[in-house]
């Protein structure tokens, strides 16, 4: 599987990989640092299907363009560029409306709360495999 992880947090980032290194057959292709950088990442590699990811796994608050504007942004992309990929949400908040807007985006698959567990990583795995 490869996964694109936009996060703006270097801790999270740095867990995130050492977790990932544990696991077979999953590859992070792009790490953003906010929606806008991940956005550009796409569109610059639409065309090159080995630098697309399998799954996205986003978080909600990052500074430049957050999580919410890039959902809004990548379903303008899926939709004129026929590419999609799987959402997984990884944020720290607990706020109910988040998770209802979250499950508001067709491409958001699950939620998931910070920290993110070896487990949780193989659901975004079964996840990727199922879309």
């Amino acid at each position: 599987m490869k996964i694109m992880v936009i996060d703006d947090d270097s801790t999270f980032l740095f867990i995130f990989r050492k977790q990932i290194e544990k696991l077979e057959d999953i590859n992070i292709v792009n790490e953003s640092r906010n929606g806008l950088e991940a956005i550009n990442y796409l569109k610059n590699n639409l065309n090159n299907t080995g630098a697309l990811p399998d799954l996205i796994a986003l978080d909600l608050n990052m500074p430049v363009m957050d999580g919410w504007d890039f959902l809004n942004e990548f379903g303008k992309v899926c939709e004129k560029d026929s590419f999609d990929a799987p959402v997984c949400i990884l944020s720290s908040t607990i706020n109910q409306a988040d998770f209802d807007r979250a499950n508001s985006y067709e491409s958001v698959k699950t939620f998931f709360s910070k920290p993110i567990t070896s487990e949780q990583l193989k659901t975004m795995k079964k996840i990727s495999e199922m879309y």
